[in-house]
């Protein structure tokens, strides 16, 4: 727990030592101090979240109490939805921050592990966001003349987004769809059994198909093993790493980094 803890006391007396307009969005008198603003707690609080990650695993939970764990939880889903409305922000003042591999990855990302964590992928707010950022991600940009963002700008990003982008959204999209099946099935069952059929096994593993496909996800039909993921028994981050893997670097679909 140690770990953690010095993580966020090193996070938390950055964030009291930031200065000026970087301390808040009320704080920013201009256009660009609003992008420096959201592209700092965009990146910061990824970098959070990202070092949180191992609590998602069995190992990074051992020799931590359950009191421990939801500490730690608490700061990854803060950390991951403060990155994905940072991205949002950013994104409606800016056409750059879809043109950024950065941006684009630890927004859209951040927004995934939602979908994949038990705990966040049914609760309204997650609901809410990811809802902003499929918007976000398929209308035009914020700065192009309207008659042409909705066709140029959706083009120049499809262009634009690596493989594991494309996949990580369109994940999204069937997640978010799921979720809405989950509740409308909840809703017409009354909540009676609560999904014992799939929670009846205490192992977090995935079915023989689908870790196949972790291990070859050039081989793995995307559409089924996003049917066939369940929450209540897939570790999140093996059905994340499956669906972010892509062998293409950065500079193969992006631009070259601009600050903005």
């Amino acid at each position: 727990m140690e770990r953690f803890t010095n993580l966020f006391d090193d996070m938390d007396n950055l964030e009291r030592a930031l200065g000026g307009h970087l301390r808040g969005r009320e704080a920013c008198h201009s256009i660009q101090a609003v992008k420096e603003f959201y592209s700092l707690e965009l990146h910061r609080n990824f970098i959070v979240s990202t070092l949180c990650r191992p609590i998602l695993s069995k190992d990074g939970q051992q020799n931590l109490i359950q009191t421990q764990v939801d500490i730690v939880l608490g700061r990854l889903q803060l950390a991951l939805k403060r990155s994905v409305k940072a991205f949002i922000r950013l994104r409606a003042v800016t056409c750059l921050a879809t043109r950024s591999w950065a941006f684009v990855h630890n927004g859209l990302t951040s927004a995934l592990l939602l979908s994949f964590m038990k705990e966040t992928r049914n609760e309204e707010d997650s609901r809410q966001i990811q809802d902003e950022l499929i918007r976000s991600l398929t209308e035009g940009d914020a700065d192009s003349p309207a008659s042409e963002s909705e066709s140029a700008s959706r083009g120049m990003l499809a262009t634009q987004m690596t493989n594991a982008h494309k996949k990580s959204l369109k994940a999204l999209k069937s997640l978010r769809k799921s979720s809405d099946e989950e509740r409308r099935q909840k809703d017409r069952s009354g909540n009676i059994d609560g999904g014992n059929t799939r929670a009846s096994s205490s192992r977090t593993t995935f079915s023989e198909d689908a870790t196949n496909a972790i291990h070859d996800p050039g081989s793995a039909d995307l559409d089924e093993f996003l049917r066939a993921f369940d929450s209540s028994s897939t570790l999140p981050m093996e059905a994340f790493d499956y669906i972010t893997s892509d062998p293409l670097t950065p500079a193969a679909s992006f631009e070259g980094f601009n600050w903005i």
